[in-house]
């Protein structure tokens, strides 16, 4: 047998074949499509990852234009309240005119009469009438007129309406005639003084 090593006996391995170096222009092309989309995805991650939102602002506390605003919108609703009740004391301390009311309620009464012919209820309705009259048109003393009779009923009548003493000359009338039928009176001129006086000036009457 020979001495010479056998190549199988060397102690060196043989070497693997090199690989040839990647080139990606070998690739195909949708493969490189592919990569290229990739890429951008991951280029436009990165630059949202950059982006940061301002944080959020707060409404509190307002800037001083809104301050402005609202001390206007408060001083206007003040004023606008103020007004309000100065007109609303104006109106209660105006007097209340009664007339015409009275007067239609002196026509129905008269109406009434001339129906009926009853001079006893011409009295007591043209008594609650007068009555009535001078305690609306003086709130402040109406408890003390409600309880007049006779001669100072009859004398107030005339200081309300200003009608000298006329009333007091109706004391059979306004008086008697209410609590006796058989009174009698001028039915026609008691019905004309109480037309007259519930026509006068209204504010002369109300400020006797």
């Amino acid at each position: 047998m020979s001495d010479k090593p056998s190549v199988f006996n060397q102690g060196n391995k043989p070497e693997p074949p090199q690989q040839p170096a990647f080139d990606p222009k070998n690739l195909p092309p949708e493969v490189l499509q592919q990569l290229q989309q990739q890429g951008q995805g991951q280029t436009q991650q990165a630059e949202l990852r950059d982006i940061h939102l301002p944080a959020e602002v707060s409404w509190f506390p307002p800037a001083i234009g809104w301050w402005i605003a609202l001390a206007l919108i408060i001083g206007t609703i003040t004023l606008i309240y103020k007004a309000y009740k100065k007109q609303l004391a104006r109106k209660a301390a105006m007097p209340i005119n009664w007339r015409p009311a009275l007067q239609d309620e002196l026509s129905q009464i008269q109406a009434q009469f001339e129906n009926s012919q009853d001079q006893q209820q011409l009295a007591i309705d043209l008594s609650q009438l007068l009555r009535k009259t001078v305690i609306n048109e003086n709130p402040e003393q109406a408890s003390k007129l409600a309880g007049l009779t006779g001669p100072a009923w009859l004398a107030a009548l005339d200081q309300h309406f200003q009608t000298g003493d006329q009333f007091s000359l109706c004391a059979s009338a306004l008086s008697e005639a209410p609590y006796n039928p058989r009174v009698k009176f001028n039915a026609d001129s008691l019905l004309s003084l109480v037309k007259q006086s519930l026509s006068s000036n209204y504010k002369e009457a109300s400020h006797a």
